[in-house]
């Protein structure tokens, strides 16, 4: 298929169609369109200057002069056909779940561009961060894990983009993925260790390397739910006097943790001390400045925000 572009069009000579006028001369004759037939035309011939017309709603022609040098123009429609198509949107990303117009440009053979219509386009998509393309070229976002490149393509008039778009789809939302979605582990965490869901074994009460925690414990302390040898240890090291230490084995970034304390295990306990760490702390010390003398129980919780 090739494109029309319309440009400026001057009148070479004016006829109606179905006229039967001839005009004969010295160095000139003008033949007039047939009756009915307004696709034809006539022309006009003399001694150094020959102009061949079309009639109909406007006209065109191409004028040789002196046999050696050529004009072509005037004309009411020029084709060029398509070199080269290429899609994009701006700005290139779109949060998951929401969407984004996409936008295409044709390279003509001329070296011209022409905006193409969104629903000229034939658009496709196949990665998973895309829910859907419409017609009119409107990106809908799906639901993604991390910040994911979905690579988009199209073609017009049998012409594809060939490199595609690279629309990146952002993820805005930690715990939204999936069959894992809404457990309280991020989504990134779970398909890191157990691959794209569903898999039963990354579900927060799953302990799948078989040691005392289970996986929302390791997501929350920082470690690994495959191995059998990483997991949470909070231990009491010494008691003196009014002060009794701990040790936690590893502390994290991006998490409080909260030592509370309870007499009897009767009721709730209460909170000693809230602390967080810049960077991950090996063997990290903790201390209940105010132990009590007699029976006493203490707890860590770790939080998330």
């Amino acid at each position: 298929m090739r494109t029309v572009r319309i440009i400026a069009a001057v009148v070479l000579a004016s006829a109606t169609c179905g006229a039967q006028s001839v005009t004969n001369g010295t160095t000139a004759a003008l033949l007039s369109t047939p009756p009915g037939d307004s696709a034809s035309g006539g022309s006009v011939a003399g001694g150094n200057v020959t102009a061949q017309l079309s009639v109909g709603d406007g006209f065109s022609g191409v004028v040789t002069t002196g046999g050696t040098h050529q004009i072509t123009g005037n004309f009411t429609g020029q084709l060029y056909d398509v070199s080269s198509f290429a899609v994009s949107a701006d700005p290139a990303t779109v949060n998951e779940r929401e969407t984004r117009q996409l936008t295409a440009e044709a390279t003509l053979d001329d070296a011209t561009r022409l905006t193409v219509s969104p629903g000229d386009v034939l658009w496709n998509e196949t990665s998973p961060a895309i829910d859907s393309i419409s017609a009119a070229g409107l990106v809908t976002a799906g639901t993604v894990f991390e910040d994911t490149v979905a690579n988009l393509t199209g073609s017009y008039q049998s012409i594809s983009d060939a490199d595609g778009f690279d629309l990146t789809v952002r993820n805005t939302t930690s715990d939204d993925f999936g069959a894992y979605a809404a457990d309280g582990i991020d989504d990134d965490w779970q398909v890191g260790y157990f691959g794209l869901p569903p898999n039963p074994l990354a579900a927060p009460t799953a302990n799948d390397d078989h040691d005392r925690d289970n996986n929302l414990t390791e997501f929350l302390a920082g470690f690994d739910p495959t191995d059998p040898d990483s997991f949470l240890d909070f231990k009491m090291m010494d008691v003196g006097g009014t002060i009794a230490t701990f040790q936690l084995n590893k502390a994290i970034p991006n998490r409080t943790y909260r030592l509370m304390e309870n007499p009897d295990l009767q009721g709730s306990f209460t909170e000693v001390l809230t602390f967080t760490v810049p960077n991950e702390e090996m063997a990290k010390t903790v201390q209940d400045p105010n132990a009590p003398t007699g029976t006493n129980f203490y707890q860590l919780q770790i939080e998330r925000p």
